[in-house]
């Protein structure tokens, strides 16, 4: 081993197949052992740096491939993969640590570099008649990529965290890109999660990402794209195990991005569009669900921008598909963008199917613009204005386009709470003319209600309204009663609270039974029925002071039996709750 300087170490890069081997040679005890830092191509066995692979799996192979032997009959890179990697390690791993200045204009940084990295990158660059104009930087960078060497994008963005220089690079890049190429994002789900690929498209879908094209991986594919994205770094993360390789991968596309609010974590540090964080958290959930807790894992993975985007489909499915991929997203964003007027303000909070706009050259009117996959929506919409068009409920079209409708605005609209007298009979009748007209009234619920400032009753999403063979009864609505299953209906994607559809959805808001409410019954038996449902709600409401009734009997019960501390824990914990119930006010603890 040669010898080494007080505080210096030896960098071993070794092949995959031996790490196991050479690791097992290494001691960690003796106070005489030579420091030693050992990489791997892939960074197993923790043979990383930093949750990272030490150099981009190709380069390290290159380097492992083409080794020569020194004077004293040590492998060592040749001149040129010694070139390339010295480089790499100032620019990405030092940054402006190294020394180096960004640009051959200025000052180079002094005070940092623990070696003199400009002239041993000029005596190295020489060696191999590179033509690199400056020792800086940013020249240094333009050598990096010119020869192909440069790392994955989501690798840069992990960098940027700590390096300086990076976080500058990234940025002047992300500001010279097409921004339109912002909305296509590349999801990758995990092995791990394979089974659950069928909801992970329906959460992709409902949340308004329109998926371009998915690929389902194979064993040689999966490998390729494990070394191109994420820097070859598939572990466990902060979760208890790992959630595997990628399986599976969705190109996507977003016409309605929502640029990021506030302060972001070091990971969305680079992401651009909001929607795509938001929909792995809910992937997340919809997967946890089914995971013990002790055994979760990190189902999948995504592209933050544009650059991102464009990296990966390049490398894997190739420039033509790029090319293919991004005319189309943005033939898609113009057909939007041109129905949206100037002056135009929005007024959707999300715009998973459809986002609306207040036209300001044209008040009292809104504009419903739809996602290129959600035009059966926009068909559904308009058919079921024009069938129900004469209901003191719906609005009249103004104007329908291609994928856009124009209604009329609800001046000083707000949410009603609860339903009066004549409003019951107005949702009532609305129900009954829906079955009569074969038309199957889902997702009308309260929640899609809106009263103006006259007091009269608007529905403003018909979307799922969707016609029938035939009439049917009122009280088997869809807007009242759950559908069964093996309908054809395309229903809302949260199908939560089938089974109490009712007393979820309109229980609270009509305080009476289904089939008083819908059916209509005699003056007494109004009354009867109101007492019943009353009952009702009551239980739904009161279910937690029940709950905790009983927990405060067998918190005496506990003191009883001699469990004095457990028992006065729990009358602790009960009687702030009634406290709060009773005055809306939390307790102030003792001084």
């Amino acid at each position: 081993m040669p010898e080494v300087e007080s505080g210096e170490d030896i960098d071993f890069l070794v092949a995959d197949e031996d790490a196991a081997i050479f690791l097992a040679l290494l001691s960690r005890t003796s106070k005489s052992s030579i420091p030693v830092d050992v990489y791997t191509p892939s960074g197993i066995f923790d043979t990383g740096w930093n949750q990272l692979t030490y150099f981009p799996k190709r380069v390290s192979d290159a380097v492992l491939g083409s080794r020569v032997r020194n004077s004293s009959g040590i492998s060592i890179p040749n001149s040129y993969w010694y070139a390339i990697t010295l480089a790499y390690h100032a620019v990405y791993h030092k940054g402006y640590d190294s020394g180096l200045a960004d640009s051959s204009l200025e000052e180079p940084v002094r005070g940092y570099a623990d070696h003199d990295y400009r002239r041993e990158l000029s005596d190295a660059l020489k060696a191999i008649r590179a033509n690199v104009g400056e020792v800086c930087l940013r020249d240094l960078e333009v050598f990096i990529r010119a020869e192909g060497c440069q790392p994955g994008l989501h690798v840069e963005e992990f960098l940027a965290r700590r390096n300086l220089y990076v976080h500058e690079s990234l940025t002047r890049r992300l500001q010279q890109r097409i921004p339109d190429l912002d909305s296509i994002s590349v999801f990758f789900v995990r092995q791990s999660a394979q089974s659950w690929l069928a909801g992970v498209r329906e959460i992709l879908v409902s949340n308004g990402f329109q998926i371009l094209t998915e690929v389902n991986l194979d064993e040689s594919s999966a490998t390729r794209v494990a070394n191109l994205a994420r820097g070859g770094n598939w572990g466990r993360g902060p979760f208890f195990r790992s959630g595997g390789r990628p399986c599976h991968v969705f190109v996507t596309l977003d016409v309605f991005p929502i640029a990021p609010e506030g302060q972001r974590s070091e990971s969305d540090i680079f992401s651009v569009n909001s929607r795509v964080s938001d929909t792995k958290n809910r992937i997340r959930e919809f997967v946890w669900k089914s995971v013990p807790y002790r055994y979760r894992f990190n189902p999948v993975h995504s592209t933050d921008n544009g650059l991102g985007a464009e990296e990966f489909i390049t490398e894997f499915l190739g420039q033509e598909a790029w090319t293919k991929i991004s005319e189309h997203a943005i033939i898609e964003l113009r057909r939007v963008q041109q129905v949206i007027p100037s002056g135009a303000v929005s007024l959707s909070r999300h715009g998973r199917r459809a986002k609306i706009y207040g036209l300001g050259g044209k008040p009292g009117i809104v504009r419903k613009i739809f996602r290129p996959q959600f035009h059966d929506f926009l068909e559904r919409e308009v058919r079921a204005r024009e069938i129900l068009g004469d209901s003191p409920l719906v609005d009249p079209l103004v104007t329908v386009g291609s994928n856009f409708i124009d209604i009329p605005l609800v001046r000083g609209s707000v949410t009603p709470i609860r339903a009066t007298d004549q409003m019951i009979q107005e949702l009532r009748a609305f129900i009954v003319l829906c079955a009569e007209r074969k038309i199957q009234p889902l997702d009308f619920t309260p929640g899609n209600l809106l009263q103006d400032e006259g007091g009269r009753l608007r529905v403003v999403d018909l979307e799922f309204f969707q016609a029938v063979d035939k009439a049917y009864p009122p009280t088997y609505s869809g807007a009242v009663r759950s559908l069964p299953e093996g309908t054809t209906l395309v229903r809302p994607a949260p199908r939560r609270y089938q089974r109490t559809f009712y007393l979820h959805h309109w229980i609270r808001f009509v305080q009476l039974p289904r089939s008083a409410f819908v059916g209509g019954l005699p003056q007494f038996l109004r009354r009867a029925s109101k007492v019943y449902a009353l009952a009702l709600i009551f239980l739904l409401d009161k279910g937690p002071v029940a709950l905790r009734l009983l927990r405060r009997m067998v918190g005496l019960r506990n003191i009883f039996w001699g469990k004095i501390e457990v028992g006065l824990a729990v009358l602790r914990q009960n009687h702030k709750f009634f406290y709060r119930r009773v005055t809306g006010k939390e307790r102030k603890p003792r001084q």
